[in-house]
């Protein structure tokens, strides 16, 4: 027969103020030369909205993302259909002069993108991307693969040659 725990011992812990979960390390914001890109995570932690609100700070160096808003004022943000297709895993919102004057403000050089993780704020449902933090995405390069060899024009004749020279079959 099995003790039973005795539970006189353990002491009890109570939390301390709760805060809520604020840090998100998994979205991600890109910025190229013309173009904002979200990864979908950023889409799954907005709880995948059909349309966001962009603010940009006055010094260009926050973005906040909201879901929704007014139709004025809101892009279009996820369709699922559209990113339901395995060859998509980043959202794309285009605005040149925006991003032309946010990368020329923060000193950000040409033609190289930058990335930016996010902080996300469930309470007002936000997530905050500060672009002082954004560092170079690098240029990864696909490893070369093993090229098989083929064998060269005359090693095709000469191996066809010997197939020419055999009998014939017939389908008697």
């Amino acid at each position: 027969m099995q003790d039973q725990l005795d539970f006189s011992a353990f002491r009890i812990l109570l939390p301390t103020e709760r805060r809520p979960f604020t840090k998100s390390t998994s979205s991600v914001m890109r910025i190229s030369t013309d173009s904002f890109y979200f990864n979908l995570i950023t889409a799954a932690e907005l709880n995948y909205p059909e349309s966001v609100c962009l603010f940009i700070s006055p010094d260009c160096d926050v973005v906040i993302l909201k879901p929704g808003g007014d139709k004025d004022i809101s892009l279009p943000f996820y369709d699922k259909e559209f990113y339901n297709d395995k060859n998509h895993n980043e959202i794309r919102i285009t605005n040149s002069p925006i991003v032309k004057d946010v990368r020329a403000t923060l000193g950000l050089e040409k033609r190289i993108s930058y990335k930016v993780s996010g902080v996300r704020y469930p309470e007002e449902d936000i997530i905050v991307f500060n672009l002082l933090e954004a560092t170079k995405t690098s240029r990864s390069k696909r490893p070369r693969t093993c090229v098989l060899s083929l064998p060269s024009v005359a090693d095709m004749i000469r191996m066809y040659n010997p197939v020419k020279s055999l009998p014939s079959v017939s389908n008697q």
